[in-house]
C-alpha cells in the first residue's frame, strides 16, 4: 500500500532540490517525499539509518514489502555510469552488513542528488555477497579499496535500468515511485522496465554505450555520429516492439531492419539490452515516444546539421496562425509541402487534403508512417534534388512525386510549411567538428551566382530561396511560406542585403511571432526564434516596408501568452553604427610599420603570423568591434592600448576618438535579452540632437569607456616580448595627471614609479580631455570613485608587482583594469560604491541610445 504524491507535493519537492545547499538538504527533500508516499498512515512503516547508511525504509504488507536502502549525493552526475558504480560498491558493503547480522536484505536501492536519481533491483546485487572480498572495509571506502568489485559493477547492465533526470519537462516524482513499486511484486519477479519521457534519454544513452561503443569487438554497420536517424529509428522501433527488427538467425551479428535491409552489430548485446524493457505501449504512449525520437535525432546530430525539433505546443501555435492568415480551410484548399518534415511534428495532429512530407532521411519517414497517412511521403533533399525543375522538365527524371510536379505546373495554391535547419558552413560543432560541408548545397551555389553573398551559407536562407526559385520557375501566383527561422535575416546589413531584397520584393510578412529558442530542447535560451507567414505579392514591390511587427510570446502554465510587441527594423549597411564609426579614417592607408605586439588579451600577446590587427600611424589604441548587433556586443567589443591579434576592429586616433567611445559605450551599455539579441545599432543623427545634450553624451561615453571592468583593457606595459624584440606600450587612456601619480609614488615610496616620472612633462591624451571638460553628475561620480580606488591601490603596488609582475602595476600610467586586478586580489574597499555609480551611468547611456534612435524597442 502506498500514497499518491500530489502535483503540489511534486512542486515542493523539486523546489527543495533546487534550493538545496548541501547533501543534508538533499537527503531531507527525498525523505519528505518518501515519508508522504510510504510512511504516513501506513501501519508499521519505518525509516531509519542502519550501519551509518543514509537511510533504510521498510513499508508494506507481509507479501508486498518495500525494503529500500538509500544513498544521497550532491554535485555528482548520476547519469555517469562510473558514479553509479561507485555508489553501488558502497551499497554492496551495506548489504553485506545486513547479511552478516541475519537481517532481511533490502530489495530496492535508491540514490539521488539535486538533478538525477536511479534505482536498482537489489537482488541482482546479491551475487556479489558470495565473493571472497575483504568485507572489513568500511562501506564508504569500498569504491576506492575494492577495485575488482568496482570493475565488475562498471560492466553490470543492471546499473542502467532505472535512471531519471529531474530536468525533464513535466517531470513527476510519481513515475519514479511507481518504478520503485514495480520492482517489488507479490511473486518476487522483477517487472520489465517501461520507458517514459523522464527516462528515455538515459535509456538511449545506455543503448549507445552497450551496443555501439567503440570498444565492442563486433564491427558496426553504422556510425552513430553520421547516421543518427537510423540509430534512433532502431532504438524507438525496437522499444515499441517492431517485429521487422530482429537478429537474423542464420547470420552472425546481423540485424534485420524495416524494408529488408540488414546491418552489422553485436546482436548479443542487442538482445540483452532490449530484453530488459517493456515493449507494450498504448497509442498515446507510442505517440510520446515517437515525438521524442525527433529530439533524440536532434540532440545526436545538431552539431552536424543544425536541425531543431519543433515542440508540439509551438507546432499547434503555428497551425493556428496559418488558420488566421490563410483561412481555416487551408488544409483542404491548399497543397501543403513540408520539405523538412522530420517525424511530422508540424502536421501529425491535423488532416490535410493534399500534404507532401519530405526529408533527406528515410529513417524519419519510417518512424512516422502512422502519422498523416493520407500524405505523400518521400525522401527528398530540398536543397539539392531537382534543383532546376520547371514546367518543361521530364517528370520521369525527377525525384519529386509526379503529383507534386503537376500541382506546381498547374499553379495550385500552395503553403510551404516547415522548420528548416539552422546550420551554417561557418558553425563549429561539439569537439571542434566542422559543419563546413552541410551548407555547401546546389542551392548555395545558385545563391552565390545570384550575388546573395554570405547569406548563402545559412541553411534556413537556402530553404527560403528554394521556395522563391520554385515560385519564379513555375510562375506560381498563390504561395505562402510558413517557416520557423532565426530573426537575423530581417535586421539588414551587407550580409543579408541581396537576400532580403529578393525575398521581400516577392513576399511580405502577414503575421509573425517571436519566442525563446530555449523552448527547443537543449538549445540556448539567449536568442529568439520566429515563426512567420509570408504571402507572395501579386506585383513586385521595390519599396517594400522595412519594419516587421511581431508578437512576443511565451509558454506559461495556462498555455501560450503574449508578453509584448516587438518591431524589427531592417537597417541598410550605410546606416549602421559600425559604418559611422569607420568614416573618419576610412580612406587612410598610413599604417604603422610592422612588427608590433598583437594582443590576445590585456596582458598576453599572440605571436602567430596570421594576425589581423593593423594600427594607423597616430593610433593610441585599438577597439575590437565585431558585427553591429547586441548579441556580439556582449563579448566581442573591447578596447586595448595595442593592436588586437584577432582584428575585427579599428585603430583609435584623435580623428575618431569621439565615435569610438560613443560606439563602445552604446554597444556595451544596452542590456542583452533574447528578444533584442539580433537588433542592429543605427548611427546617431547628430544634427537632430541638441548640441549640449550630445556633448554630454560623448563625455559620458568617454568615462564609461575608461572604466568598464569587462572590456576596458587599456593598459601600460613594459618589456613586452614579441617576435624576438621588446616593446613598451604606453597608456594614452590614462585618466589622472602624472603629477598626482608622482605624489602617490612618493607617499608610498614606490621608487620605480617615481623614477619613470623623472622626465615626464606631458599629460596623457585622455586626461587632457578630462581636465578640460565639465563632466555630468553621473560621469563625475564614476570618475571620482575610480580615482579613490586607484589611490587606495598604491599601498598594495609594491607587493602586487612582486607577486604579479605581468600586471605591470609599477607603471605610472597603469590603467583601471590593472588597478582592478589589485582591487580584486587585495580586497580593496569601495568597489561596490564604484559599481553602483557605474551602473547609474550605464543606465543613463542606455536610455539615450534608445532616445537618439540608435536602437528601437
Amino acid at each position: 500500500m502506498s500514497n499518491k504524491i500530489t502535483l503540489e507535493n511534486n512542486r515542493e519537492f523539486l523546489k527543495s532540490l533546487k534550493n538545496a545547499k548541501d547533501e543534508a538538504d538533499i537527503e531531507q527533500a527525498y525523505k519528505r517525499i518518501f515519508q508522504k508516499r510510504y510512511i504516513d498512515d501506513i501501519q508499521n512503516a519505518t525509516m531509519n539509518r542502519p550501519y551509518g547508511s543514509d537511510g533504510y525504509l521498510r513499508s508494506g504488507e507481509i507479501v508486498f514489502v518495500l525494503r529500500m536502502l538509500m544513498e544521497f549525493k550532491k554535485g555528482t552526475s548520476l547519469i555517469d555510469l562510473s558514479t553509479r558504480a561507485r555508489i553501488i560498491a558502497q551499497v554492496v558493503y551495506y548489504l553485506k552488513r545486513f547479511e552478516q547480522d541475519a537481517k532481511e536484505l533490502p530489495n530496492v536501492i535508491f540514490s539521488g542528488d539535486e538533478e538525477e536519481m536511479f534505482i536498482v533491483y537489489a537482488p541482482v546485487l546479491y551475487q556479489y555477497l558470495k565473493e571472497d572480498y575483504d568485507w572489513s572495509i568500511a562501506p564508504s571506502d569500498a569504491p576506492y579499496k575494492n577495485l575488482d568489485l568496482l570493475e565488475k559493477l562498471h560492466n553490470d547492465p543492471n546499473l542502467s535500468s532505472f535512471v531519471f533526470d529531474i530536468n525533464t519537462p513535466k517531470f513527476n516524482m510519481n513515475e519514479v515511485l511507481d518504478s520503485i513499486d514495480s520492482l517489488v511484486s507479490k511473486d518476487g519477479k522483477m517487472y520489465k522496465i517501461k520507458v517514459y519521457e523522464a527516462n528515455v534519454r538515459i535509456v538511449f544513452d545506455e543503448y549507445i554505450r552497450m551496443i555501439f561503443s567503440n570498444e565492442r569487438k563486433v564491427k558496426m554497420g553504422l556510425n552513430p555520429e553520421k547516421d543518427p536517424q537510423l540509430l534512433v529509428s532502431i532504438f524507438i522501433q525496437s522499444i515499441l516492439g517492431e517485429k521487422e527488427i530482429y537478429p537474423v538467425p542464420s547470420k552472425k551479428n546481423t540485424l534485420h531492419l524495416l524494408g529488408g535491409t540488414e546491418i552489422k552489430l553485436d546482436t548479443t548485446a542487442f538482445i540483452a539490452f532490449f530484453s530488459r524493457y517493456e515493449r507494450k505501449y498504448t497509442i498515446e504512449e507510442k505517440d510520446i515516444l515517437v515525438a521524442i525520437a525527433d529530439q533524440l535525432i536532434e540532440e545526436t546530430s545538431r552539431r552536424f546539421s543544425g536541425d531543431f525539433w519543433t515542440p508540439t505546443v509551438w507546432a499547434n501555435r503555428a497551425n493556428d496562425i496559418i488558420d488566421e492568415i490563410v483561412g481555416e480551410n487551408w488544409r483542404n484548399d491548399y497543397v501543403v509541402w513540408d520539405p523538412a518534415c522530420g517525424t511530422k511534428n508540424l502536421t501529425r495532429d491535423y488532416q490535410f487534403n493534399k500534404l507532401y512530407s519530405s526529408t533527406i532521411h528515410q529513417e524519419e519517414l519510417d518512424m512516422s508512417t502512422r502519422y498523416n497517412k493520407e500524405s505523400v511521403n518521400f525522401r527528398f533533399d530540398f536543397l539539392n534534388d531537382d534543383i532546376d525543375v520547371n514546367p518543361d522538365s521530364d517528370v520521369y527524371k525527377l525525384k519529386m512525386p509526379k503529383q507534386l510536379f503537376n500541382d506546381l505546373r498547374n499553379d495550385k495554391p500552395i503553403v510551404f510549411f516547415a522548420n528548416p535547419p539552422y546550420g551554417t558552413a561557418n558553425n563549429a560543432g561539439a569537439k571542434g567538428t566542422s559543419k563546413k560541408s552541410i551548407a555547401q548545397t546546389k542551392m548555395n551555389k545558385i545563391m552565390k551566382n545570384n550575388k546573395m553573398g554570405s547569406s548563402s551559407q545559412q541553411l534556413y536562407a537556402q530553404f527560403f530561396y528554394r521556395v522563391l526559385k520554385l515560385k519564379k520557375d513555375f510562375n506560381l501566383s498563390r504561395i505562402y511560406i510558413a517557416f520557423f527561422s532565426k530573426t537575423q535575416f530581417l535586421t539588414g546589413g551587407r550580409y543579408w542585403e541581396g537576400f532580403e531584397k529578393d525575398i521581400f520584393l516577392n513576399f511580405h510578412l502577414e503575421k509573425g511571432i517571436l519566442f525563446n529558442a530555449g523552448e527547443f530542447t537543449d538549445v540556448s535560451d539567449m536568442w529568439a526564434v520566429t515563426f512567420g507567414v509570408y504571402k507572395s505579392r501579386e506585383v513586385i514591390e521595390k519599396n517594400f516596408k522595412k519594419k516587421f511587427n511581431y508578437s512576443v510570446e511565451e509558454l506559461s502554465e495556462n498555455g501560450i501568452k503574449k508578453i509584448q510587441d516587438k518591431t524589427i527594423h531592417m537597417i541598410n549597411q550605410n546606416e549602421f553604427l559600425s559604418e559611422w564609426l569607420r568614416d573618419p579614417n576610412k580612406s587612410r592607408r598610413d599604417l604603422k610599420k610592422m612588427p608590433y605586439p598583437q594582443f590576445s588579451s590585456a596582458f598576453n600577446v599572440n605571436e602567430s603570423k596570421s594576425h589581423s590587427g593593423r594600427m594607423l600611424s597616430n593610433s593610441f589604441g585599438y577597439m575590437v568591434t565585431v558585427a553591429n548587433n547586441i548579441y556580439k556586443s556582449q563579448r566581442d567589443v573591447f578596447i586595448l592600448s595595442g593592436s588586437a591579434f584577432m582584428g575585427h576592429g579599428l585603430s583609435v586616433t584623435s580623428e575618431n576618438f569621439e565615435r569610438v567611445v560613443v560606439t563602445f559605450a552604446s554597444r556595451k551599455s544596452v542590456k542583452h535579452s533574447w528578444i533584442n539579441d539580433m537588433d542592429n545599432f543605427k548611427k546617431p543623427d547628430v544634427s537632430s540632437i541638441d548640441s549640449s545634450e550630445w556633448e554630454e553624451f560623448v563625455e559620458d561615453c568617454m568615462i564609461y569607456s575608461l572604466f568598464h571592468i569587462g572590456a576596458s583593457y587599456q593598459t601600460s606595459l613594459s618589456n613586452v616580448e614579441y617576435q624576438g624584440d621588446f616593446y613598451d606600450i604606453g597608456n594614452e587612456w590614462f585618466f589622472m595627471s602624472y603629477q598626482d601619480i608622482k605624489r602617490l609614488a612618493q607617499q608610498y615610496y614606490i621608487n620605480e614609479t617615481e623614477e619613470q616620472l623623472r622626465f615626464v612633462k606631458k599629460e596623457r591624451i585622455v586626461y587632457n580631455r578630462i581636465a578640460n571638460t565639465v563632466l555630468s553628475y553621473e560621469a563625475q561620480g564614476v570618475y571620482d570613485r575610480a580615482v579613490m580606488l586607484l589611490k587606495a591601490s598604491f599601498k598594495h603596488r609594491y607587493l602586487a608587482n612582486q607577486e604579479y609582475p605581468e600586471w605591470n602595476v609599477k607603471n605610472w600610467d597603469a590603467g583601471f583594469y590593472q588597478v582592478y586586478k589589485m582591487i580584486e586580489k587585495y580586497n580593496i574597499s569601495d568597489l561596490e560604491r564604484f559599481r553602483s555609480a557605474f551602473l547609474i551611468l550605464e543606465e543613463k547611456i542606455e536610455r539615450r541610445v534608445y532616445r537618439f534612435g540608435m536602437l528601437t524597442k
